[in-house]
């Protein structure tokens, strides 16, 4: 009678049930502390974007009055006064967020800037401050809304 040697079990393949979810744990705690950072950067880069083409606007504003022949106004609070064209829309395509202005930002009809700010603030409270200065309407960006 012939012995017969205990065979071997072929190797199994696969994951077990905890290392598949060990790593979906993993996975989720990862995005857990990345998704906020994300969504934060996502913002920002929208509103430095809107900061900039607001600031673009201010500053072809003297040669938009010059053109025009008439002042211009930025300001939303003097649109019903005949004071000139609100150039600058509150609802820029930014949903939530809010806008502040400092000073009248008014263009004269030679194209001479008044001075003023104005502040772009996100939902998240972030805020990016658009200075102008006279006399033509140069503009600077300050992060945190500081109108300074």
């Amino acid at each position: 009678m012939p012995i017969s040697r205990p065979t071997a079990k072929p190797a199994q393949a696969g994951f077990t049930l905890f290392e598949v979810m060990l790593v979906i744990a993993i996975v989720g705690v990862m995005l857990t502390l990345t998704v906020p950072r994300l969504n934060a950067r996502i913002e920002a880069a929208q509103m430095t974007e809107a900061a900039e083409r607001v600031a673009g606007r201010i500053r072809a504003a003297p040669l938009r009055a010059q053109l025009l022949g008439q002042p211009l106004t930025f300001d939303p609070g003097q649109a019903g006064a005949g004071a000139g064209l609100v150039l600058v829309p509150l609802d820029d395509g930014l949903a939530g967020w809010t806008w502040a202005y400092q000073g009248a930002l008014s263009v004269s009809a030679l194209g001479l800037c008044e001075p003023g700010a104005v502040t772009l603030r996100g939902a998240a409270g972030r805020a990016r401050t658009i200075r102008v200065s006279p006399p033509f309407c140069a503009t600077e960006i300050v992060p945190g809304g500081a109108a300074g």
